[in-house]
């Protein structure tokens, strides 16, 4: 298993998801697990409305998100990612509208 993303629709911008990373190094997180850090994480984004339990958020593996790891070659078709079900896919049409057919 890889790193884990907090993924929830993104009604605000350019692209279809929003995708959090938990700081797991942060001091704030110090001697918590991984589950406890991704809870904390949560409820942070819940209380300052980054994500809603109405549209709702998923606790995605890297390995599951579109390319099977976030980096550069991979973001470059960021904007068109789309939530469906759990799952993080590439909307290709988005993709091609947005210019960036890959």
């Amino acid at each position: 298993m890889g790193r884990r993303f907090l993924i929830a629709p993104n009604h605000d911008g350019p692209g279809g998801v929003l995708r959090i990373y938990p700081a797991y190094l942060d001091i704030v997180f110090r001697g918590l697990t991984e589950d406890q850090v991704i809870e904390r994480v949560i409820a942070k984004h819940l209380s300052i409305g980054t994500i809603n339990a109405r549209d709702g958020y998923h606790v995605i593996d890297e390995d599951d998100l579109p390319g099977g790891e976030v980096n550069d070659e991979n973001d470059r078709l960021f904007d068109a990612w789309v939530l469906k079900d759990g799952v993080v896919s590439v909307d290709v049409e988005r993709a091609s509208n947005l210019g960036l057919e890959g």
